[in-house]
Parts: C-alpha cells; sequence; structure tokens
C-alpha cells in the first residue's frame, strides 16, 4: 500500500477500505456500491469534486488456509 503514498506533502493521506469475508467470496458490487457512496458523501459534506477523487480497486488478500 505504500507504493500508493501521494508524493505531495500535502495531499491527503490515501483511504484504504477492507472487507471480509471468511469463506473467501468475492465481493466486487459490494466494493463498487461502498465506493459509489463514499465519493457522494465527499461531495456533499466536504464539497470535494467527484470527478478529482481517486478512483478504487479491489484486490484479494491473500491469506493462509489454516485447515
Amino acid at each position: 500500500m505504500e507504493e500508493d503514498a501521494p508524493t505531495d506533502p500535502n495531499a491527503p493521506p490515501p483511504t484504504y477500505i477492507f472487507t471480509f469475508d471468511s469463506l473467501g467470496g468475492r465481493h466486487p458490487g459490494a466494493g463498487r456500491k461502498l465506493g459509489q457512496y463514499l465519493h457522494l458523501e465527499a461531495h456533499d459534506k466536504k464539497g470535494r469534486d467527484i470527478a478529482s477523487l481517486s478512483e478504487w480497486k479491489y484486490q484479494v488478500a491473500q491469506v493462509r488456509d489454516f485447515r
């Protein structure tokens, strides 16, 4: 995640959202809806231009199988 850190010291820090599923399911639809909601909240509450907000990316965490 450090590679996503902004190079501008005055830029806001990156935000990360984690979802966990103990059965290993993927939830891209939930991630999309959550991302849309957070963009709209930033626009409504902070006056941020939605176009200037970063895109979200979906990654699956690799975890060890403990079976």
